[in-house]
């Protein structure tokens, strides 16, 4: 799987199940120190496979079989992320952004107010002017 190809769900997925029916046959005539255990990031699912989904959920919208697979995808991100620290160079920038900043951009938190008077057309009100106002605000 490289960067130039689409990822394709069924493909990391696949690995699995082969990897299921290998496992399986194995348990036959072997003892439990001869049988292959692959990881499952790096030998049945890499790294690159694991952050090139969007995680739009169409793949489980097509698929026949219902399989929710989305979810799974999140969790070994957050275990690569928080137990592994491993992370894609830009999603580090925009973690270290949000952490010093507040905001994935690296914008100056002084000058948070100043984006919303650049366009003098549109006009979005603050939840302090919504209160002086009296209005409704979700």
């Amino acid at each position: 799987m490289t960067k130039q190809k689409p990822w394709v769900p069924t493909f990391a997925f696949n690995n699995t199940k082969a990897n299921q029916i290998a496992l399986a046959a194995g348990l036959e005539g072997a003892s439990m120190d001869d049988i292959y255990s692959p990881a499952l990031i790096g030998d049945v699912i890499t790294e690159e496979e694991i952050w090139a989904c969007t995680t739009c959920r169409n793949c489980e919208d097509q698929c026949p079989v219902m399989n929710e697979h989305v979810d799974k995808i999140i969790d070994l991100r957050r275990y690569l992320v928080m137990t592994e620290g491993k992370m894609d160079a830009d999603a580090q920038r925009a973690m270290t952004n949000i952490e010093r900043q507040g905001n994935p951009w690296g914008l100056n938190r002084k000058e948070k107010e100043k984006w919303r008077d650049a366009s003098p057309e549109i006009r979005i009100p603050t939840v302090k002017e919504l209160k002086k106002a009296d209005e409704e605000f979700e």
